[in-house]
């Protein structure tokens, strides 16, 4: 594998990170009337979970994430994002960091789960690039190199993963999957072959990524897989979010080698 400076590394991960937060920024947008004024999600019908918060936090929050201040939480963050994806300037990490925590609190935590955790893991490993580029990057790719591990483990340590039936069961109850793959999912070696490659591959890949001849192929598998998800599942973000961690793994992997 060819040498990959921290540079590069860190400029194409903001880049990267700032394309998947406009991603999700724009499908915030969209979104706008479950969270605005009438809609299931406006600030009046969530505000009194966030009484936790004491009183002076709670003013900051009607602040910023009642209708129009979070409709100027996603311009700014929209425009930010933009920027980085352009111009990997380190004074956009912060405010960038800032603005992807208060659209998670809005949505009591995440909106979309693993992929927002994923993005402020590479926000909150770019501020640490400011410190130093290595521990950085390299905490961006355990991170990711990590997820896949635990996935792998949590699903191998269920019997109804190991026999296809929890896989068969997920895609039956989803909405959206097409038809030959729910024709596909529901003979049972097929079922069982898919969740056995799905488990080995989350287990193995970090393990396999360490191996420099292998690290683009891992990556690659990773992303197909990512992509598959999306288009089988909707989970798009999933893609952007961990394709942004993908170049940290690979100046990880270059490091360990020199070493």
């Amino acid at each position: 594998m060819m040498p990959v400076t921290s540079v590069w590394a860190y400029e194409t991960v903001v880049r990267l990170v700032s394309f998947s937060i406009l991603v999700q920024t724009l499908e915030q947008g969209m979104l706008w009337r479950t969270w605005f004024d009438e809609g299931p999600w406006s600030w009046r019908n969530v505000r009194n979970e966030f009484r936790v918060f004491g009183t002076f936090f709670q003013r900051i929050l009607d602040v910023a994430l009642s209708e129009r201040g979070f409709m100027t939480v996603l311009l700014l963050q929209a425009m930010l994002a933009v920027v980085g994806c352009f111009v990997p300037d380190s004074l956009l990490l912060l405010p960038l960091t800032i603005t992807a925590f208060l659209v998670c609190q809005r949505w009591r935590g995440a909106f979309n789960g693993g992929s927002d955790y994923m993005t402020l893991q590479v926000l909150f490993g770019l501020l640490i690039c400011q410190i130093s580029a290595r521990l950085g990057l390299g905490y961006i790719a355990m991170q990711s190199l990590s997820s896949y591990f635990v996935a792998g483990l949590v699903k191998l340590k269920e019997s109804e993963w190991r026999t296809g039936q929890a896989l068969r069961t997920f895609l039956e109850t989803t909405s959206g999957v097409p038809l030959w793959i729910l024709g596909s999912i529901r003979r049972r070696p097929v079922a069982w072959a898919a969740s056995w490659g799905v488990i080995v591959f989350e287990i193995a890949a970090p393990w396999m990524a360490f191996r420099s001849s292998w690290t683009v192929v891992v990556l690659a598998s990773a992303l197909f897989f990512h992509v598959l998800n999306a288009f089988v599942l909707g989970l798009n973000r999933f893609v952007w979010a961990w394709l942004a961690t993908y170049p940290a793994v690979l100046f990880l992997v270059a490091e360990a080698g020199m070493h």
